[in-house]
This record gives C-alpha cells, sequence and structure tokens, in this order.
C-alpha cells in the first residue's frame, strides 16, 4: 500500500529491476498505445485485456489520471475514493488499508497505530460520515462500510449493517 504514496506523489519515476531500468513515461506510452490499439481496431486480446487489469498497469492510468486532474490544482481528491479505488490491495497491516492513503489527501483521518484494526476502522467510517461530503446518502454510507469493512478484515455488527 505504501509504494501508492511514492509513486503517485513523485514527479519522476524510474523502475528497476536488477541491472535494468525503465523510465516511468516508457511505461506510460506502452500502457496507452496498447489501450489505443484496442480502441482503434475492436479487437480485445484476452492476454493484453488482463494485463491492462493488473495493478502495475492500473497504478499505471491511475497516476496519469492523477497528474492530469490535480496536480497543481487546488483541488483534492478525498480519502474516501482512493479508499474505494485501492481497496483490494494488499498490507501487513489492515490498518495501512487507509493509513497509507492520508498522504495523498487533505482529510485529516487520524492516524494511530495504537487503535485495535475494528477501532481503526470505525474512526475511519465515523470521519467519512462526519467530515467529508463525499457520502451522500445511507446507501452510500452503507456500501462504503461494507468496502471499508472487507478491506480491513473488519466483521460488520448488525449496528453497523
Amino acid at each position: 500500500m505504501w509504494i501508492l504514496q511514492e509513486v503517485l506523489l513523485a514527479k519522476d519515476l524510474i523502475l528497476i529491476c536488477g541491472s535494468r531500468r525503465l523510465d516511468w513515461a516508457r511505461l506510460e506510452m506502452f500502457a496507452s498505445t496498447i489501450q489505443d490499439l484496442m480502441s482503434a481496431t475492436g479487437y480485445a486480446d484476452p492476454f493484453i485485456i488482463h494485463l491492462l487489469q493488473t495493478k502495475g498497469l492500473r497504478l499505471v492510468e491511475r497516476k496519469q489520471d492523477w497528474s492530469r486532474k490535480y496536480l497543481n490544482k487546488s483541488a483534492t481528491i478525498p480519502i474516501m475514493i482512493f479508499i474505494e479505488e485501492f481497496s483490494e490491495w494488499e498490507s501487513y497491516d489492515p490498518r495501512d488499508k487507509v493509513y497509507a492513503l492520508v498522504g495523498l489527501t487533505r482529510d485529516a483521518v487520524p492516524i494511530d497505530y495504537r487503535l485495535s484494526v475494528d477501532a481503526a476502522f470505525e474512526t475511519v467510517l465515523k470521519f467519512a460520515v462526519c467530515k467529508t461530503s463525499h457520502l451522500h446518502s445511507g446507501a452510500k454510507v452503507q456500501n462504503f462500510a461494507t468496502l471499508l469493512a472487507d478491506s480491513m478484515g473488519v466483521l460488520l455488527t448488525p449496528a453497523l449493517t
């Protein structure tokens, strides 16, 4: 999860694997070219579709979106958007499903590793309901609570469902 901050906030990225190096810009160009070719030809190879759905290439797409929409602008993305977008990403500590995303937003979600996972879940859910405008309806709150609970491995109690 923490790699998201590194990638999304970096101005210049280079991927290194052993002695091999790849500029992030070339990776972006590769992903865009594949998507453009699929759109232009209508051909959707199952392997290419799978490749484009990998976490790595989805992160390339997210970084492009982030740069296009929000870089050097006063707008901010609510943390709930990041939680929804990256809920399936893995982390050793379930609290990092939220804490690793706090640096990407102006939302002041309290970070406290002394809290149990259940208590951290409740704190984030209360923050989402009380402090953001992203969740406008009861159905959105319910959907977000379910997604967050699933992401953090928390069992929802009847009072929260």
